[in-house]
């Protein structure tokens, strides 16, 4: 195990408290393997043991999130594979400074390694039309790696 935290309070969008009694945060390193193309996706998809980094510094700061993937999507007759997951914090890319950056739970959608869809939806239930795009980005620059949990 790398750390643990006790968390004893998480908030939702409307500041009300999410868990009763906190939760445990424990963070373990695991050995992994980077999945780099389709045939290495197929032929680890049945594991369903993803996890993806993404590295953005397109957008006038840096931003770096690691998460497990919750759905991925393949369709072997065209060699095509999708990543859909979440709910993950996002910043709101729309804001200048990296100190003013808020971060907004949403989901992601990418089928490269250099291109990913945001979309500021949960746990809203409709797109947040006060962000660009009325809260959909499309295709951010960024570096995906994905990995693949050793067995």
């Amino acid at each position: 195990m790398i750390a643990s935290w006790f968390i004893d309070k998480v908030g939702d969008t409307h500041q009300k408290n999410i868990f009763n009694d906190g939760f445990y945060l424990d963070l373990k390193k695991s050995p992994a393997s980077t999945v780099m193309n389709y045939d290495e996706i197929e032929k680890c998809f049945y594991d369903n043991n993803f996890t993806v980094k993404i590295q953005i510094d397109s957008l006038e700061f840096n931003y770096s999130i690691e998460f497990p993937v919750n759905h991925i999507n393949i369709k072997p007759e065209i060699k095509m594979w999708q990543v859909e997951t979440g709910p993950i914090l996002m910043p709101n890319f729309e804001e200048k400074e990296a100190g003013d950056l808020e971060l907004l739970p949403c989901f992601i959608h990418f089928n490269s390694f250099d291109k990913l869809d945001v979309f500021y939806d949960y746990p809203f239930g409709f797109r947040r039309n006060q962000i660009i795009n009325k809260g959909i980005m499309q295709s951010i620059d960024c570096k995906i790696k994905i990995f693949t949990k050793l067995n």
